[in-house]
């Protein structure tokens, strides 16, 4: 099968992730799984979504309200380390997210889903991209909070 068959799945929940979600700041959501995976998916593409224009101050702003304060801290600070932001500036690039596979819901209960996300990350530039971070898996922790989900922790897996 080719790239482009492989790629449908995640493309068509892509679509509909932004179509129906992209409506309000906070996604009013039941808590079934699929309404928990279209917003990890919505989650991912905010929080990766950084090109060499992006100011901090408005990035921090939209990818904020997706998680709590300590993992908002945890993973600005894991973007600072890496040098994302000076990295993509400094090459005029787009920072690139792959989801080689759908998010996975690995445990629920009580308001909380424990959520497996495989992605690697790379810089596009107008002459060549370059891979930022190899496939990597992630363990969000995710929770209710009032009528919205909100990213709580993260781990590496």
């Amino acid at each position: 099968m080719n790239k482009f068959w492989r790629n449908v799945p995640m493309v068509m929940m892509m679509l509909v992730c932004i179509t129906v979600y992209a409506q309000a700041p906070c996604v009013n959501n039941k808590g079934e799984d699929f309404n928990v995976i279209a917003w990890t998916y919505e989650a991912m593409y905010v929080t990766y979504n950084i090109n060499f224009t992006t100011k901090k101050d408005e990035y921090a702003k939209d990818a904020l309200q997706y998680y709590s304060p300590n993992a908002w801290s945890k993973q600005y600070q894991l973007l600072e380390q890496q040098r994302v932001f000076a990295s993509i500036q400094s090459k005029k690039g787009i920072l690139l997210m792959g989801l080689p596979v759908q998010p996975v819901i690995t445990y629920k209960a009580n308001n909380e889903w424990k959520v497996l996300v495989k992605f690697d990350t790379k810089i596009l530039t107008a002459s060549s991209t370059d891979a930022l971070q190899p496939l990597k898996g992630v363990m969000l922790t995710v929770k209710r909070s009032g009528d919205c989900f909100v990213i709580d922790d993260f781990v590496d897996v």
